[in-house]
């Protein structure tokens, strides 16, 4: 009998993170270790989708979770991935033209080397969905955020983590900042849970 498992694939600016992770496991405690997972340099879609079909052909995968960088205003939480879905990653990639596109067609190669399984979408945007509009507006001209020219705030995924982490260290911390450092970083201002004025523009990339 084939082990029911869940897929995450993580496509950034330069890489494709991939982590399998038994769904039974995941019921009976937290946090637990994939059973597989691999690290792809962005060498184009046909090496992430020959690696998938070789190392997961055993495995009844039940469901797969997308990163994906942008939601815009429109996805402002996870949600099952459909036309309309894929739709909108493709509107957005203007936003995020080094992420959005390879995020899409790590979900075009998923939808066609596992065609039963339920795939995600995980929307780095939306943790900061809920930040006040004073925070989201950026100093110039006012009549420009009519136009949607926001903050909207990145890496969401993994500052939700980390408030996570800490809440449980401190569960009464009320006010909490949070650091994401990898290829690109950034903070966010954390009051009571809720994202406060993340600070894309304190973004610094590795050169």
């Amino acid at each position: 009998m084939q082990e029911t498992t869940i897929l995450v694939i993580n496509g950034g600016s330069s890489t494709y993170k991939c982590a399998l992770f038994s769904l039974e496991e995941l019921i009976q405690k937290q946090p637990t270790p994939p059973k597989w997972e691999t690290r792809l340099e962005w060498e184009g879609e046909e090496k992430l989708k020959s690696v998938l079909e070789k190392e997961l052909r055993s495995y009844k995968i039940a469901a797969i979770g997308h990163r994906v960088v942008h939601g815009g205003e429109e996805f402002v939480k996870p949600c099952r991935i459909d036309e309309k879905v894929k739709q909108g990653i493709q509107n957005l990639s203007k936003l995020a033209p080094q992420h959005n596109p390879q995020n899409l067609k790590g979900i075009q190669i998923a939808e066609q080397l596992f065609p039963n399984a339920i795939e995600v979408a995980v929307f780095d945007t939306a943790f900061h969905a809920q930040i006040p509009e004073y925070a989201a507006t950026y100093p110039i001209p006012y009549h420009w955020r009519s136009q949607h020219i926001r903050r909207f705030g990145f890496h969401g995924i993994n500052h939700e983590y980390c408030l996570h982490q800490v809440q449980k260290k401190f569960p009464n911390a009320k006010k909490i900042i949070t650091c994401h450092l990898g290829n690109g970083a950034s903070l966010a201002a954390i009051k009571e849970g809720n994202a406060l004025i993340p600070r894309w523009d304190l973004l610094l990339w590795k050169v």
